[in-house]
């Protein structure tokens, strides 16, 4: 909640990761029962997350800033990328979670996480769609986020995602 409208876009830019962006305002208005609505909303994403089923989750960490750790659970990552030209920078994307930060690649190199070419690691379980022909792989229906695959890496891919359509 605030009274600082100007500080919208850098709370985005940050991924803070808002629920909500509550205007102060000095009328009675609609803020209160906005307030609830809020807070309902996230009283009820907590019942849901308390009563799923344990299951362990794999996390990743990355520095976004200096002292800073942010961690992304591997189910909702799709691929971390080398940036080009940029000494250990890397790209990392995600559902809702697309960050340059500083790192390298083989800090990443993992066993849920696959290696496609040489600056890139994918997470097959993620894939919506492989183009063996062009050598692409897909994350979404819309094929809009996708990678290149290298031809040396594509038989260890394909055998990878049939063996995940078999169990």
């Amino acid at each position: 909640m605030t009274a600082f409208g100007q500080y919208l876009p850098l709370t985005i830019t940050r991924h803070v990761e808002p629920l909500d962006f509550i205007f102060k305002s000095d009328d009675e208005g609609p803020m209160p029962q906005h307030l609830r609505e809020t807070i309902d909303e996230a009283y009820g994403r907590y019942l849901k997350f308390i009563a799923t089923p344990e299951r362990e989750v794999e996390w990743i960490a990355y520095h976004p800033t200096k002292g800073l750790v942010k961690t992304v659970a591997v189910d909702q990552l799709f691929y971390i990328q080398a940036v080009k030209g940029k000494s250990r920078l890397i790209l990392i994307v995600g559902r809702n979670l697309h960050v340059e930060t500083h790192g390298e690649l083989a800090n990443y190199d993992d066993t849920s996480l696959l290696k496609v070419n040489r600056g890139l690691v994918i997470n097959p379980a993620n894939v919506v769609e492989l183009d063996t022909k062009n050598r692409r792989v897909y994350f979404d229906q819309d094929h809009i986020v996708a990678c290149d695959i290298s031809f040396r890496h594509l038989k260890e891919l394909r055998k990878h995602l049939n063996e995940d359509v078999m169990k």
